[in-house]
């Protein structure tokens, strides 16, 4: 009896492995499917569609995972800025560093920068000023290091302008987040930081004062954005203070 059943188990056992082996036949087919649907998803990615774009990385790594930072980082993104799920954003952005720290490439420094840069402003979201500036004091070495390479693009700008923001260096802040907005133009227009660009600088001159400056460029960012919410906010909560005191 006791011989019959071990003989049962080790030859599901032997099913089990046998099964869990693909054929290379099978395997290129799966990373030919899987790179289908990650192209498809980088489109929706471009475009700030993150909530779809994220069901779609997440479909293709099941079919094949390609181990690639750039694609953990894009998968991270989707959930930090698409669904708001920070815990599974941070899970990403941390496989992203580890599996770009293995990569050789180029592009290896940009994606770096823009992991520990967003898990900066998770963990300031969260509060936590002490993990937010350890992972600023990594990223904007990297940034720097990219802008003295002349490499830097328009996300790159936004990053450095973010940086004075937080540090209160307004005049830095709206040179590069200037500076951001000009590259994401040609670049990306697409792409929220673009509007967000002058949306900062909006609240750079809301807290020095300068109602008018500020509605200048919340208008542009709502001319790229009509439909956020947060900068409409802003904006009609400004033209209501103006209207009062004029």
């Amino acid at each position: 009896m006791r011989r019959g059943i071990l003989l049962f188990i080790i030859s599901g056992l032997i099913l089990f492995n046998l099964s869990c082996f693909k054929s290379k036949e099978e395997i290129a087919r799966d990373k030919k499917e899987a790179n289908s649907l990650i192209k498809h998803a980088d489109k929706l990615f471009f475009e700030n569609k993150f909530v779809e774009a994220l069901s779609i990385y997440d479909e293709s790594l099941k079919i094949y995972d390609f181990k690639d930072g750039i694609i953990y980082y894009k998968l991270a993104f989707c959930y930090d800025k698409g669904v708001k799920d920070y815990k599974k954003a941070e899970k990403y952005y941390d496989k992203s560093i580890e599996t770009l720290s293995l990569q050789l490439d180029k592009t290896k420094v940009k994606y770096l920068a823009a992991d520990y840069f967003n898990l900066g402003i998770i963990a300031l979201k969260q509060g936590d000023v002490a993990k937010k500036n350890k992972y600023f004091a990594k990223a904007i070495p990297l940034l720097k290091e990219i802008l003295n390479n002349g490499n830097a693009d328009g996300l790159d700008l936004f990053r450095i302008g973010y940086y004075y923001f937080d540090l209160q260096n307004y005049d830095e802040a709206i040179k590069y987040f200037l500076k951001a907005a000009k590259a994401l133009k040609k670049e990306n227009p697409f792409h929220f930081y673009y509007a967000g660009a002058y949306f900062n600088i909006g609240i750079i001159y809301w807290k020095q004062e300068d109602i008018n400056t500020a509605l200048y460029y919340w208008k542009l960012a709502l001319k790229i954005e009509p439909n956020n919410e947060t900068y409409k906010e802003w904006y009609n909560k400004a033209l209501l203070i103006k209207q009062a005191s004029s």
